[in-house]
């Protein structure tokens, strides 16, 4: 890990929650309108959670998860502040064409089947990146000023300045997540 880092991604508040707290190790990405090049592309292999409220969508959520959002909103609200609760380290990325392998991963992602179908066909590329992550949670989040360059629907941000990764701790134990990563591969056909 990066003793130091300036980029984050963002990411649904609901989703960060998932990924700190074990409930789950990948991301399903498509892109924001704005990102560079038109498409979402893995930038960074390690990156700051920047949990948003930005588009998340509660009927895109399967219902187990949709109560999640309203404690999901409580710790992370919008305003003056930037709230960086965790890392992640990128353990494989993939960019995945067929939406039946996609549907595979159910259970392992917060969205719904329609959720998923439609990020599928979302732009000019039918597919969807699937990232396994290693989650960290930080000691203490790191508490930024909010700054308008930070706006917008993009993935990436890349911070006024670099902070520290000491003292960020994995969410799951190796073996734990050694089976869960396994299990996204195996779904994937791998």
């Amino acid at each position: 890990m990066l003793e130091k880092n300036r980029y984050a991604l963002k990411e649904w508040a609901v989703v960060v929650n998932a990924l700190l707290t074990g409930k789950q190790v990948m991301l399903l990405r498509k892109g924001g309108i704005f990102e560079k090049r038109g498409e979402f592309e893995v930038e960074h292999r390690e990156f700051f959670l920047f949990p948003t409220l930005y588009h998340e969508k509660e009927n895109e959520l399967v219902p187990s998860v949709r109560a999640e959002v309203a404690a999901a909103e409580k710790n992370y609200p919008i305003g003056a502040e930037l709230r960086l609760p965790g890392y992640c380290t990128v353990d494989d990325h993939r960019w995945v064409e067929d939406l039946d392998k996609l549907k595979g991963l159910e259970g392992l992602h917060p969205l719904t089947p329609s959720a998923v179908e439609y990020r599928f066909n979302y732009g000019k590329q039918r597919g969807l990146h699937v990232l396994t992550l290693r989650a960290f949670r930080l000691d203490e989040p790191h508490v930024l000023p909010m700054e308008r360059c930070y706006d917008g629907c993009v993935s990436w941000v890349d911070l006024a300045r670099e902070l520290p990764t000491c003292g960020a701790s994995p969410v799951l134990p190796d073996s734990a997540y050694a089976e869960r990563a396994a299990a996204v591969r195996g779904r994937l056909g791998a």
